[in-house]
């Protein structure tokens, strides 16, 4: 290499808070180079040259992967750090997924189930790869040098050699490994959770599908059974209607043969007390002429004849007034009882009714 001094690569960057111009820039590299070379009190030669080593010198290993390469650090003075989320068992849920979905409750449990393992926050992996150069904006750069538009009035000449790699082939095809090795990890995860929401799609369409079919038929089957249930219902409820009206009619007819013989007994003292009263009336009239004409025996005769009366009158409105109160408490037992057997009816009526609806309510 010429005798002169290496200064920093002079490069584009786009992290530049503020552009440069070619002369500013020149003017910090000979300052720099100016300040920091040692300079001895005698010359001892010709002029010293000044020159540039440029990023494309800096020692690197590219490892072809796919379509693409890994930058390898050459000096091993870049590290970086791969982060990836470790997930469950894939493969066990999809195929926990393709066995439960054979029936309905077996499947919503294998859904539950898996809805608690995937809801729970992934564990994430750190993995450090010695000597990979990740970082973007250096990979932008290192494009726009290997491209030839990052290069600023550089010349290449046999004398400027790349700086020797600390870093051999065989460590950076390793180190590239690593990384290609955590790569197809999480390429794999990706794989498999397509996978998986692939056939939890086509397992759900599937479900649905039959889920479908079945509460079709089930319509079609509880159509007919309550259409039946229905009419059988129907006729059932026209029976208990016609069986009430019976039993009604049996009832009323029952309780009004009595309250007839009742009213019969009723008419039948009311006349006798009237009798009663009459005669009773005609003794008092008798009694009161006999003592007019003062015969004793007259006056004792009817009085005698009065009081018996009375005492026949007295049992008569006594026996009336039983049979009144006997009037009225048949007519209340009557309603009592034509009221049971009309809730009775009504309420087997309404179960038949409730049979149905509960049919109904199914669908």
């Amino acid at each position: 290499m010429p005798k002169g001094l290496i200064l920093p690569y002079v490069i584009e960057d786009s992290r530049k808070g503020h552009p440069f111009t070619r002369e500013m820039e020149a003017a910090v590299l000979l300052a720099l180079a100016h300040g920091g070379k040692r300079r001895p009190i005698i010359p001892l030669s010709g002029p010293e040259t000044l020159e540039f080593i440029m990023k494309a010198l800096y020692p690197i290993w590219a490892v072809p992967w796919d379509d693409r390469s890994i930058i390898i650090d050459g000096l091993n003075l870049s590290s970086d750090k791969l982060t990836r989320l470790e997930i469950p068992d894939v493969k066990a849920f999809t195929e926990e997924i393709m066995r439960g979905s054979r029936s309905p409750k077996s499947y919503v449990n294998v859904l539950r189930r898996g809805l608690k393992k995937f809801w729970n926050p992934l564990s994430p992996v750190e993995v450090s790869v010695e000597g990979f150069i990740g970082d973007v904006h250096f990979l932008e750069e290192l494009c726009e040098v290997l491209r030839g538009k990052g290069i600023r009035g550089a010349r290449f000449e046999e004398t400027l050699a790349p700086i020797p790699p600390k870093v051999d082939l065989k460590d950076a095809r390793e180190r590239a490994e690593r990384f290609t090795w955590e790569s197809r990890i999480v390429k794999s995860h990706v794989a498999a959770l397509r996978y998986a929401v692939k056939v939890l799609e086509g397992e759900t369409a599937r479900f649905r599908e039959r889920v479908k079919r079945e509460t079709e038929h089930l319509t079609r089957v509880y159509a007919e059974k309550i259409a039946s249930a229905r009419e059988a219902a129907e006729k059932r409820i026209r029976d208990l209607r016609k069986r009430m009206d019976a039993e009604l009619k049996k009832t009323e007819k029952a309780y009004t043969k009595i309250i007839k013989e009742a009213l019969k007994r009723r008419e039948s003292l009311e006349k006798t007390v009237r009798r009663l009263e009459g005669a009773i009336e005609t003794y008092l009239e008798r009694r009161e002429s006999s003592r007019r004409k003062g015969s004793k025996r007259g006056v004792k005769y009817w009085d005698g004849k009065v009081k018996k009366y009375r005492r026949m009158l007295s049992e008569a409105k006594s026996d009336l007034r039983e049979v009144e109160r006997l009037v009225r408490e048949i007519n209340w037992e009557m309603e009592k009882r034509l009221d049971s057997v009309k809730d009775g009816y009504r309420s087997l009526i309404a179960q038949e009714a409730e049979k149905v609806n509960a049919l109904e309510a199914c669908m």
